[in-house]
């Protein structure tokens, strides 16, 4: 056996025993090695090397290098011998007892035994650790240095070392691990490439063997920096410089990740590397400057990295990258700024010059990085968000691609949200977060006023954002009523205006679906077909949206999806079974083999679906705004200091209302009340099913009863929009509302009195005796009336049951319209403070006299009873009304012309007179009877002195030609605002032009059924008026310079949006030299006058022709969809034997200014002579060439009975000769004010029932500016340096 006996230090073996035992018995073999391993772990080294030479001890050391053991086909056996060996060489260090050849047999032995480390649950594992402390601690490894050719052997040992590895490993492992390793680092003279290729290899995640190995990568690497520096350096020099990282195997595609895995792990090594950084950063290659343009975005933005500070010119030189030539490496510069801004604060400052370039850069692309990189910003820190990022972030709301302003849309909305919500929640600090949300409370405001936006994908967004972060549609009734509700309450005018314009938008699409099924249903293909058009104008592409929608219309015979879109317009049956029916759809329509109609159903299924509102939400609605109004008159009997009783929300309505009255005195509502009011009134409007509940009725009566006029006539307005069969329904609902109607039709406001009668005609069913009775009353009141406080409800509700209930009022229509309301208060002034030329044109409300307030209405009640006449009295009772409303025009508003009427009081009167003229003129049956005198003095009222005045007309004017019910001629006076000096009224008239126009030719294509009727459509044909009122305009008398430069701007403020694709022009040259043909039919019966008038006319036909020659710069040669059509009660026909009319009526020395030479093919012959008496010859027949392009002028002596439009006639009837009185007050002359004095975005009440609406009257102009950007762009790539590219 193997005998072991320690004695004075000394080991006696049996050699002989051990060789005869190998091979028979391993088990043998184990227990004599482990025998021996114990006998060696207690040896220490404090023997001599004399005693150690020839010792049995050198003998053992010799036996255990046998062939035998170090190859053992068993593993325990090699691994105790290796355990045995790494003892011996303890002992005998520093000098082992091995040839060359043996240690590297030895470490060869050592590297195979410690694989058994990468199992903890090995049995052997304690032994492979007493091997490796062993190593480690008396750095056995180090053997290497000795040996020849041992580069493999050392870069096995780092192989092993890093396969091994594992994050379960204890301290001291990983520890012993980490001293050899960086053992042979520093011992090493030179570092052979394999160990450095597979130290780096373990900071790329793709070819590190283990997350463990990575870490252990980076901790050798800041342990042994200084001696890696050089091996590094080299490394990267020659990939950088030359190209080829010589004998590596990590290949160049991996380079900039290893030299940003360096940064984090150990900056210092890369000291010399960073020059060559900089020189590739401007580098000709943009693939390279890419890569490395990134790499350094990642170096700077880490967030312990002092790169920058320590290192200012490269990051100068990075900093120049954000006017890099290409996009993709500005884009990448833009990505990483968040990092700076959050993390670095000392950089945030010149980042943020940057991002502000960055924000007007030529490319889309950028500007949508700038937005999700504030975006993200926000969301991480929104502390780090200064005003001026804010400004870039409200900017891009503007920007001129549709994409750029969705992504700027949601980036805000969530911010917006995220603060919302931490607010209603009060996660951390609730002070801080509600201050932060008010000084985010611009957010839905510009959002929202997005809306106005021209393209339905700008309308979508802001649905899509109001759906998904503003007001989750997933929430609970109750979470979406308190973000709905802080979120309206906040909004301005104009957004308000917005969201209830969203509000009928979704619910005219949700119609118009519900209305295409069932169609379908019924097999109606032409209901269909009008339903698919009317639903693509609402989807973003509609041409392309249209083609899905009829491709949807077949998939319908799918019952499953027909009843699934059935079911998502259901409103009655709540959000959430609308939310389900949705996904339901969405899914079987994916799953279909169209799934090109995905994209629309989607867009169809956002706007159609009733997702935000429906009962249980109008009821909690309702229990909200009854709290605030409750609450509002309550608090007016209580102290003025809030109980401790009080919760956050009582404590905050106290406040407000002590706010209210402190501003307004009693009986001021505040804001919060006052709007949560005004959204009930908007989805009343287009959800009156929702609100048809008996608690909605008796809460509604509650607010009756309030205090408040405003509350009183909320109320009003939402019972008189959700009507019902109340009488029916809910009989004792019915029994309490007459009384209470009566009593506020009676002595409440002109408003309550107003809604009062409207919900008397639309609730109950003895509407007809209850109006009498309040009829009655009203009579009775006028006798002997002065002007007291109810005589203006008394008007006001005289004016509305002449309209409603027409037979009622018959009786009594000579003692109220003639004998009181026009000899009693239009025609009677009283006594005055008289006009002064320095009293202002416009003042609040407050200093409007009751006396005017009173002329205002009786001139709607005189309009109001107008529209109800009956047929037999249209023409005797109308033709005084209309020369009552053009005489105040004429007289600038004071009707008897006396003086006793104050300027701003006199601005009303003209005000309300020129829309009471609008108002008459869109009623078909009288749109005749007004005359071009009317027509002239109507028109200059776009040029009125007053900015208040024009603003109102024109928004009103707009309003009714975007509805169609103006004729076409009325567009032609937005032309007369061209010289408004206000740059924010012209541009404002500007966009309804544009509008109408884009309005007016889409119905055409959209609209097959319209073909015929393009002449009272089409805005081409608005251009006879405007020519003739321009021949007519007081400003223009006088043949000046001045005179024909104003010309040339009202002309062509007009002509260029019709003109702006060229496919018109043909046909209105051709419209105008005809015009020119004929002869003025208005102009007086004095032959010098009326010689003089023609030439006015052929002068402002020059004027048109030349702009059109010299301004247009390309045209089409497309046909026109209509005929040339002059109207025949302006303009009459020459006789047949008149030349051809080709003088010159402009002087020789105008200019025209032309722009550039027209692209585009021959425009085609001016009319010869011949044409023009052909023409001539067939104005009194009704063969006129139908041909388009070929005139056709109808002249007074026309076919009985035939119509230049087809729905309704021209305004002007047969001209009486007579001289046109001078308008020079209203001239473009007297507008020329100071814009400073006045409000620019005044929107005054006229004093008409429904306001000056409009869509978009306030809307800002897109962004189409990236000016600074390209001029900085442009500069960057014209530089001479690489650096510049």
């Amino acid at each position: 056996p193997l005998l072991a006996r320690l004695t004075n230090s000394k080991i006696y073996i049996n050699v002989g025993c051990v060789y005869n035992f190998l091979v028979r018995w391993k088990g043998e073999l184990l227990r004599r090695l482990k025998a021996c391993g114990q006998s060696l772990t207690k040896t220490d080294q404090d023997q001599d090397k004399a005693d150690r030479r020839g010792s049995e001890l050198e003998r053992v050391a010799r036996e255990l290098v046998a062939s035998q053991i170090i190859h053992h086909s068993d593993r325990t056996v090699r691994l105790v011998a290796a355990c045995c060996l790494s003892d011996v060489l303890r002992i005998f260090a520093p000098e082992p007892p091995y040839t060359s050849a043996e240690i590297q047999e030895v470490l060869e032995l050592f590297v195979k035994s410690l694989h058994v480390l990468s199992n903890r649950e090995a049995k052997d594992f304690s032994r492979a650790y007493y091997l490796l402390e062993n190593i480690s601690i008396v750095k056995l490894f180090l053997l290497c240095t000795e040996l020849e050719d041992a580069d493999d052997l050392v870069s096995s040992v780092f192989s092993l070392f890093f396969e091994i590895v594992d994050e379960k490993h204890t301290i001291k492992i990983r520890t012993y691990i980490l001293d050899i390793l960086s053992g042979f680092i520093v011992e090493q003279e030179t570092m052979p490439q394999p160990v450095l290729d597979s130290i780096l290899m373990q900071l790329s995640e793709e070819l590190q063997a283990s997350p463990a190995a990575g870490v252990l990568a980076r901790e050798l690497l800041q342990k042994c920096s200084a001696a890696l520096e050089p091996y590094i350096q080299q490394y990267f020099n020659r990939a950088l410089l030359v190209g080829k990282s010589s004998e590596s195997d990590l290949g160049d595609s991996n380079m900039y990740e290893l030299i940003f895995e360096l940064n984090q792990a150990a900056p210092s090594v890369l000291l010399s590397v960073l020059p060559q950084l900089e020189f590739k950063l401007k580098s000709t290659d943009k693939e390279e400057r890419e890569e490395v343009a990134r790499l350094l975005a990642r170096m700077f933005a880490s967030p312990d990295s002092s790169l920058a500070e320590e290192n200012g010119p490269l990051w100068r030189c990075w900093l120049g990258r954000f006017r890099d030539i290409v996009p993709a490496i500005r884009g990448i510069c833009v990505q990483f700024s968040k990092y700076f801004l959050v993390y670095h604060r000392a950089l945030a400052h010149e980042t943020e010059g940057c991002l502000e370039k960055a924000a007007f850069d030529p490319d889309e692309t950028v500007r949508s990085a700038v937005v999700v990189t504030l975006q993200e910003t926000a969301q991480q820190d929104i502390g780090c968000m200064t005003d001026k990022l804010w400004t870039l972030l409200q900017k891009r709301l503007l920007d001129k691609k549709v994409s750029v302003r969705l992504d700027a849309m949601t980036a805000l909305a969530s911010v917006y949200n995220g603060v919302h919500v931490r607010c209603l929640t009060k996660e951390g600090d609730v002070r801080a977060n509600k201050r932060l949300l008010k000084s985010l409370a611009w957010i839905p405001s510009k959002i929202f006023q997005l809306y106005y936006q021209p393209t339905a994908e700008d309308s979508l967004g802001v649905e899509r954002s109001l759906h998904m972060h503003l007001v989750p549609v997933m929430a609970s009734d109750e979470r979406r009523l308190q973000l709905l509700f802080d979120v309206y309450t906040i909004l301005d005018d104009v957004a308000m205006r917005a969201f209830n314009e969203m509000v009928k938008k979704r619910e005219s699409v949700r119609r118009g679906l519900v209305d295409l099924l069932v169609a379908y249903k019924a097999a109606d293909k032409p209901r269909c077909a009008a339903q698919c058009i009317h639903i693509a104008k609402s989807l973003p592409e509609s041409s392309k949206a249209h083609d899905h929608l009829k491709q949807l219309v077949g998939m319908l015979k799918n019952r499953s999806l027909y009843d699934g879109l059935l079911n998502c317009t259901a409103m009655e049956k709540g959000c959430d079974f609308v939310r389900k029916a949705v996904l339901g759809v969405s899914k079987e329509v994916q799953l279909s083999v169209k799934p090109a109609v995905v994209p629309t159903l989607k867009a169809l299924l956002d706007r159609a679906a009733p997702l935000l509102v429906d009962s249980g939400f109008i009821s909690l609605l309702l229990r909200r705004v009854a709290q605030d109004v409750d609450f509002t008159m309550n608090d007016s009997d209580s102290e003025d200091d809030s109980s401790e009783s009080d919760n956050d929300d009582d404590a905050a309505r106290r406040r407000a209302n002590k706010d209210a009255k402190a501003k307004g005195g009693a009986g001021q509502l505040p804001l919060s009340c006052k709007r949560g009011l005004q959204l009930v009134m908007a989805l009343s409007v287009q959800y009156p099913v929702l609100f048809q509940m008996r608690d909605v009725y008796e809460q509604l009566m509650s607010f009756l009863k309030h205090e408040s006029s405003f509350v009183v006539e909320s109320a009003l307005f939402i019972l008189m929009s959700i009507g019902g069969d109340v009488e029916e329904t809910y009989p004792s609902v019915a029994s309490c509302l007459g009384p209470v109607l009566k009593q506020l039709a009676v002595k409440g406001t002109p408003r309550q009195a107003k809604f009062a009668l409207r919900c008397v005609q639309k609730l109950l069913s003895n509407s007809e005796a209850l109006t009498d009775q309040i009829l009655q009353v009203y009579v009775k009141g006028l006798k002997g009336a002065d002007l007291k406080d109810n005589l203006l409800t008394v008007i006001t509700g005289l004016g509305h049951v002449a309209r409603l209930s027409p037979a009622l009022f018959a009786p009594h229509q000579k003692a109220v319209i003639r004998n009181f309301v026009v000899k009693h208060l239009l025609v009677k002034d009283r006594e005055g403070r008289g006009f002064r030329e320095k009293d202002p044109e416009w003042s609040e409300d407050s200093r409007v006299s009751t006396e005017t307030l009173l002329k205002i209405a009786s001139l709607k009640l005189l309009v109001r009873w107008l529209s109800a006449l009956p047929a037999e009295e249209e023409t005797s009772s109308s033709t005084p009304v209309l020369r009552l409303l053009h005489c105040m025009l004429q007289n600038e508003g004071d009707l008897n012309a006396h003086g006793k009427t104050v300027a701003w009081e006199k601005s009303r009167l003209r005000l309300c007179a020129g829309c009471c003229l609008l108002k008459v003129a869109s009623m078909e049956r009288f749109c005749t009877l007004v005359d071009s005198d009317m027509f002239l003095d109507l028109s200059l009222m776009v040029q009125d002195s007053c900015l208040q005045v024009r603003t109102s007309f024109t928004n009103k004017l707009h309003k009714w030609l975007s509805r169609m019910v103006l004729p076409v001629s009325y567009l032609s006076m937005l032309a007369l605002a061209a010289p408004d000096p206000v740059k924010d009224q012209k541009d404002r008239v500007r966009h309804h032009l544009n509008q109408s126009i884009t309005s007016r030719r889409d119905l055409i294509k959209t609209n097959q059924m319209l073909a015929d009727k393009v002449e009272v459509i089409l805005p081409e044909y608005s251009v006879p008026f405007l020519i003739h009122n321009l021949a007519h305009h007081p400003d223009l008398q006088e043949k000046s310079p001045d005179c024909f430069v104003q010309l040339k701007e009202y002309l062509w403020f007009f002509l260029e949006p019709p003109m702006l694709r060229g496919d018109t022009y043909g046909f209105l040259k051709k419209m105008v030299e005809t015009i020119k043909q004929t002869r003025d039919a208005t102009a007086p019966s004095d032959p010098q006058e009326n010689e003089t008038a023609q030439k006015r006319l052929y002068t402002v036909c020059d004027v048109a022709l030349g702009l059109m020659a010299n301004r247009v710069t390309h045209f089409t040669s497309e046909p026109f969809p209509g005929r040339i059509v002059i109207p025949r009660r302006i303009f009459e026909g020459v006789p047949k034997d008149a030349p051809l009319n080709t003088n010159k009526y402009l002087p020789p020395s105008f200019s025209f200014s032309p722009v550039g030479k027209k692209k585009a093919i021959d425009q085609g012959p001016t009319p010869s002579k011949s044409s023009t008496s052909s023409t001539s010859s067939k104005l009194s027949t009704s063969s006129a060439s139908s041909t388009p392009g070929v005139p056709r002028v109808q002249s007074k002596e026309s076919i009985k009975g035939e119509k230049p439009y087809i729905s309704r006639a021209e305004p002007s009837p047969a001209p009486t000769p007579s001289s046109r009185p001078s308008r020079s007050a209203k001239s473009a002359a007297n507008i020329q004010m100071s814009a400073t004095s006045r409000d620019d975005d005044s929107d005054e009440d006229d004093g008409s029932d429904s306001g000056n609406e409009s869509d978009g009257e306030n809307v800002q102009a897109m962004d189409v500016g990236t000016v600074e950007g390209i001029e900085e762009f442009s500069s960057a790539t014209t530089e001479p340096s690489s650096e510049s590219q």
